[in-house]
């Protein structure tokens, strides 16, 4: 059993080191244009671009010891066990491994796969338990007729008639001439 687990970037595939390339040669006809035209205001987009690309390549890894888990530039970049309930079973289609806090949503440990799961929590001295599900968003309303639609239509109507009502009696000269 291993002490300690390092997170680690995945190898870039080469569909991402292609498209990578074409947006660094992006950046530079965009740099070229924007200085043969004079515009130092339109360098600061590839400047900035640039340097979020290098961040996120130069990112610490994510580690995993007894002492707890450190995941460097994160929100929570220290998470001790005590915080952590359970560590989630690998999902289909997510990737890294999930901790499920105490009174809190998931975290994701960017860097180390779900397959390591087992391993977090022998760490941890954690349970891997089923994922906490995603909360889905509240179910639409059935489907409305043309009478629902009409009512409704009416309704706004009647609540706008009774709006400017109200804002003609306050403001005398909102009022319709009677032509």
């Amino acid at each position: 059993m291993p002490t300690e687990i390092v997170g680690r970037r995945p190898p870039m595939t080469r569909k991402a080191i292609r498209f990578t390339v074409l947006l660094a040669l992006l950046l530079v006809v965009l740099f070229v244009v924007q200085v043969a035209r004079g515009r130092w205001t339109g360098l600061l987009l590839p400047a900035v671009w640039t340097v979020v690309l290098l961040v996120q390549r130069l990112r610490p890894p994510t580690v995993v010891n007894a002492s707890g888990i450190r995941r460097p530039w994160r929100r929570r970049s220290r998470i001790s066990w005590v915080e952590v309930e359970t560590v989630a079973e690998p999902l289909p289609g997510h990737h890294p491994v999930r901790l499920n806090l105490v009174g809190a949503s998931p975290v994701s440990l960017d860097g180390i796969p779900a397959a390591q799961s087992a391993a977090v929590a022998a760490l941890g001295e954690k349970q891997v338990t089923r994922a906490v599900p995603m909360r889905l968003p509240p179910p639409r309303p059935g489907h409305r007729t043309d009478a629902d639609i009409e009512a409704d239509v009416a309704r706004r109507a009647r609540a706008l008639a009774d709006e400017r009502a109200a804002l003609e009696m306050r403001y005398p000269r909102l009022r319709r001439d009677a032509d």
